[in-house]
């Protein structure tokens, strides 16, 4: 059983881009989406197709993979169109701000939860979102995969240094 207005999209870094591009494709779908740490063009359509879907962003400032300056310039161009999006920049947050805005009670300082249950769209037509291809799932675990091998080397390095 799904409450079809209460349907909700978040990603993360990649995930994040590929939140304004669902939104875009099925702006009827989505009660509320939340971006994190990844952003998308503000081109005309999109800002125009999205605008009146509540939208929570967050970005940090010291996000040294993908700029916050996206992040920005979405929120914005989301006014500039009558939209009313939220969005909070993490200050000395880096690109992994997640566990930060997803935590528990106890991490969660933004009340994220409390906000996108409480949003619910008035019309409810289901529609049917196709699975990801294996293609969009292959490039995304290939990077994943490239992203942690940069990570565990950058460990290895600064143990090697220290």
């Amino acid at each position: 059983a799904v409450d079809e207005s209460r349907i909700y999209i978040t990603g993360l870094s990649m995930g994040g881009f590929g939140t304004f591009t669902y939104l875009k494709t099925y702006p009827e779908l989505f009660a509320a989406a939340v971006p994190m740490a990844g952003s998308s063009f503000p081109s005309e359509e999109l800002v125009e197709t999205i605008k009146d879907i509540p939208l929570w962003m967050f970005h940090g400032t010291q996000d040294n993979v993908v700029s916050v300056q996206g992040s920005r310039d979405m929120y914005q161009a989301l006014l500039d169109a009558g939209g009313s999006p939220l969005f909070t920049e993490i200050p000395h947050g880096a690109h992994d701000i997640w566990p930060e805005v997803y935590g528990d009670d106890v991490t969660n300082q933004y009340g994220l939860y409390p906000w996108l249950f409480s949003q619910q769209r008035t019309q409810t037509s289901l529609i049917t979102v196709p699975e990801p291809s294996a293609a969009v799932l292959a490039i995304c675990g290939v990077m994943l995969l490239t992203l942690g091998k940069l990570n565990r080397r950058r460990g290895d390095a600064k143990r090697l240094t220290a």
